[in-house]
């Protein structure tokens, strides 16, 4: 159906530019068509070749080391596509071909998703070939403006690309009993509901009647389901739950391409409501217990807590009916508002003759209250600096580390951590050489610097971790720790001939009396 849409509306696009050049004259003359090709001279500075909506080349500074005259069009006598794909845009050739870069460049393609044949635009990559066939690029697409991006080291033909889709011919049939409790606001259960879904794997379309015992659950609407690859049978309806404990014959009937299902589900006995805290409730980040009831229903709950900033945890545990969060655990929450919250997620295999092991129906439910989160101790800070001009011993010339510049900062203050900052200043020769590490006083150690993988868009770093730079290690790591004690920065190379300064450093430590 969407073929013979897509060759009336170009059959109307086709016939209305027919006429528009009958009807115009040299006073009014046609849009012309967007331009296939372009042409950009681009030199050690960096520059873009484009074609709008179409092709981009990005070439960065330092890529070039004089200036190229490049040139990029639609190939009208492309090479066969890859074997197994689909293409989504045409094929480019940019020349000089054959040039190779000093650094990567950035190449983005357009594609059209009318030419997706019912693939996932996600699955879309670029290919290249430079006389030997074509091979696959790494590649990364955005759906919301239909572009596909790679990386590339030299110039040949390009083109963005599918795997065919096959719709699959065996059948997958996926029932979901989503269980959603409704608040009055305040954390009270005011109303339930269900809703459900059924997804069937088909070469073909299907007709299906869905339904628990006698009760049938409106019309059911029908679409293809790309992650799932599925036809996916929906429903608006969400109607009242379903009876805890009792079963229900859910029942599909279809073609000679859905075998037809009579299915018994038990759904679970108790489902899980938070019995405390109470909604509203004043909760101490030192430590708070969660109760709910549904012991019974099997599975792992997953507690969730909400500050008002933003700050969140997910917590996954056995479904016994109670957790005491620890302090350790909430040391990130500030107070103030925020929501505690469970969920329960648990599937039973469907089985049925034509159904493979994959079919499940699957039940989620969820409940969740506003509570207030209170501090009784206060946060404190502490800022400390070290002013070093020492260098960094250069490492052995058959590899490894070399001997560690070791320098301390002392903090004489008591309490647990709440949050660590780095500033470093170092001057170095080969940057990549680098791991710098900070440990704590109870000798947690993580790395604040860690270039010894290369890729690092700095060359001597100078600034505030993670304020300014992104540390190799989350320093939230620290949180908890006793502040008290000899913080100890641990800078290494890694590499021989080259060598390197720490110049300064200081840590600023936010932590609870």
């Amino acid at each position: 159906m969407r073929s013979r849409k897509l060759a009336v509306l170009l059959g109307s696009v086709v016939l209305m530019a027919m006429l528009f050049a009958a009807c115009s004259d040299d006073d009014d003359p046609a849009t012309p068509p967007p331009p296939s090709s372009a042409e950009e001279t681009i030199g050690a500075t960096g520059g873009t070749l484009e074609i709008p909506n179409k092709l981009a080349l990005e070439v960065p500074a330092g890529a070039l080391t004089g200036d190229v005259d490049f040139a990029a069009e639609v190939n009208l006598s492309p090479p066969m596509p890859p074997v197994g794909y689909t293409l989504v845009s045409v094929v480019y050739t940019i020349e000089p071909s054959g040039t190779v870069f000093d650094d990567d460049v950035l190449l983005t393609l357009h594609y059209s998703e009318s030419l997706l044949g019912g693939a996932d635009e996600d699955d879309i990559v670029v290919f290249t070939d430079s006389g030997s066939g074509w091979s696959e690029l790494e590649s990364d697409v955005d759906a919301d403006t239909d572009v596909v991006t790679t990386w590339i080291d030299h110039l040949s033909y390009f083109v963005a690309a599918v795997e065919t889709f096959v719709p699959p011919t065996d059948v997958l049939g996926l029932f979901e009993v989503h269980r959603d409790f409704m608040s009055d606001g305040k954390g009270a259960v005011a109303a339930s509901v269900d809703t459900i879904t059924a997804a069937f794997r088909s070469g073909g379309m299907v007709s299906t009647d869905l339904r628990a015992e006698s009760v049938t659950f409106g019309a059911w609407n029908l679409g293809w389901y790309g992650d799932f690859d599925a036809h996916l049978y929906f429903n608006p309806i969400t109607p009242g739950f379903l009876t805890a404990g009792s079963s229900y014959d859910l029942v599909v009937a279809g073609d000679a391409n859905v075998p037809a299902l009579d299915m018994s589900v038990t759904l679970f006995a108790d489902e899980p409501v938070l019995t405390g805290p109470a909604p509203l409730a004043e909760l101490p980040l030192a430590g708070f217990e969660v109760t709910w009831n549904g012991t019974t229903a099997g599975g792992f709950i997953t507690l969730v807590v909400e500050g008002g900033d933003g700050t969140s945890l997910d917590l996954d545990v056995i479904n016994n009916g109670s957790y005491t969060f620890a302090d350790t655990e909430l040391q990130e929450f500030a107070a103030g508002p925020g929501t505690v919250g469970l969920y329960l997620e648990d599937s039973m295999p469907v089985t049925a003759t034509g159904y493979d092991e994959e079919s499940r129906v699957e039940i989620v439910t969820s409940h969740r209250v506003p509570v207030s989160f209170t501090r009784e101790s206060t946060i404190a800070e502490f800022n400390g600096s070290r002013t070093v001009g020492a260098t960094i011993p250069d490492g052995p010339s058959g590899g490894g580390a070399g001997s560690a510049l070791l320098s301390t900062i002392n903090v004489p203050a008591s309490g647990a951590v709440d949050s660590v900052r780095v500033y470093l200043d170092i001057t170095h020769t080969w940057t990549s050489d680098m791991i710098i590490r900070l440990r704590s006083p109870e000798g947690t150690e993580l790395r604040v610097l860690f270039i010894g993988e290369g890729g690092e868009p700095f060359s001597n770093p100078v600034g505030w971790y993670p304020t300014d730079f992104t540390p190799k290690d989350d320093l939230n790591g620290f949180d908890g720790d006793e502040v008290n004690g000899n913080w100890v920065l641990d800078a290494r190379d890694y590499s021989h001939e080259a060598v390197g300064t720490l110049n300064e450093w200081r840590l600023q430590i936010f932590y609870a009396e």
